[in-house]
């Protein structure tokens, strides 16, 4: 009996304990990426309905990720290898672009990324998700998907 007592004032010591950390120790507001599906198409060269998709030179891949900002969240200055398809599918992304432009997307708006450095927040006090499609070149690796990037000269983007 003696035994059980002692583990449950341990039990309930490391929840005070863990509870006094973690808030003395908060953690900037996060985004989490989940990888959906990533797919060989090779060589590229569609066109239906007024709509052309062509990789001239070698083989491109399509992945689709889905990524989640929580309020606060900022994604730091970065660039993406070839083109993304940026779908809001739920609250709303505020982008600064590489001129240090800002633009809020909200549900169901698309942007396009082509290649330029930007950094995506959620400004707001509800999670914001994303989906993003990008068409790279085969070589890309998953690391790859994502350089950070300096912000741009005199841009402080507040």
């Amino acid at each position: 009996m003696r035994g059980k007592g002692l583990g449950l004032g341990v039990i309930a010591l490391s929840a005070g304990a863990a509870l006094f950390l973690s808030t003395a120790f908060a953690q900037a507001p996060t985004i989490t990426s989940k990888l959906l599906v990533r797919g060989k198409v090779g060589k590229l060269n569609a066109r239906n309905d007024g709509v052309v998709v062509k990789r001239k030179v070698g083989s491109a891949d399509v992945v689709m990720n889905r990524f989640v900002f929580q309020p606060g969240s900022s994604s730091g200055w970065h660039k993406h290898p070839g083109v993304a398809l940026v779908t809001v599918k739920s609250g709303a992304l505020q982008i600064v672009n590489h001129h240090c432009r800002k633009k809020v997307y909200r549900k169901g708006q698309v942007y396009v990324e082509q290649g330029h450095k930007h950094l995506g927040r959620n400004r707001g006090n509800k999670k914001a998700v994303v989906l993003v499609t990008f068409i790279v070149p085969s070589k890309v690796s998953a690391d790859g998907l994502f350089a950070p990037q300096d912000p741009p000269q005199g841009c402080n983007a507040r």
